[in-house]
């Protein structure tokens, strides 16, 4: 993984922003300019967590199944703020899938602590239900939290990309899925 106070990226970003009519606009825009996301991935920055771009869903967590719905129909254009990955294939039916958030643009398994700092994670850890958004195909998930796991189940069950994102002494959240509508 690359370190964005590295030197050199630090100088790319720089440069990428001099292109900017005005940097203030960058500073407001929900994502970095698309310039500087594809020299990063060159450099192998990766914002998912590596190899798992086929087991991921991304979208926006709801604490109830009305919220679900209106944004669905709002269709938003807001970055994801929760991402559902799947130990093989698509995050579907019974297959567990670990929570995951978004921290300073990475993809992180989300931890029992981190929970409460995002809307339904008190929610998961009472272990009532919580909604999802799926963003590709703008369809409801009801996920059903499943046991949290310690550090080694996740690199046993999601492998070694999975386990470098997992603070060592946290517990994972782990959910189970079931697609609504």
């Amino acid at each position: 993984m690359v370190d964005l106070s590295d030197r050199s990226v630090r100088q790319f970003i720089e440069k990428e922003l001099e292109d900017v009519e005005s940097e203030s606009v960058v500073r407001a825009s929900p994502s970095l300019p698309s310039g500087i996301l594809r020299r990063l991935e060159q450099i192998g920055y990766s914002f998912e967590i590596p190899g798992t771009r086929d087991r991921t869903l991304y979208g926006w967590q709801a604490e109830t199944l009305e919220e679900a719905r209106e944004w669905v129909m709002l269709r938003p254009s807001a970055r994801p703020t929760m991402g559902l990955l799947a130990r093989t294939g698509k995050p579907e039916g019974s297959s567990p899938s670990l929570v995951l958030t978004s921290v300073n643009d990475l993809w992180h398994p989300q931890t029992d602590v981190g929970a409460y700092g995002i809307i339904g994670g008190p929610q998961l850890l009472q272990r009532r239900p919580l909604f999802f958004v799926e963003e590709a195909r703008f369809r409801t998930l009801k996920l059903t939290p499943l046991s949290p796991l310690r550090h080694s189940d996740v690199l046993r069950r999601w492998g070694r990309g999975a386990a470098e994102r997992t603070e060592p002494h946290r517990l994972a959240l782990v959910v189970g899925l079931e697609v609504l509508e």
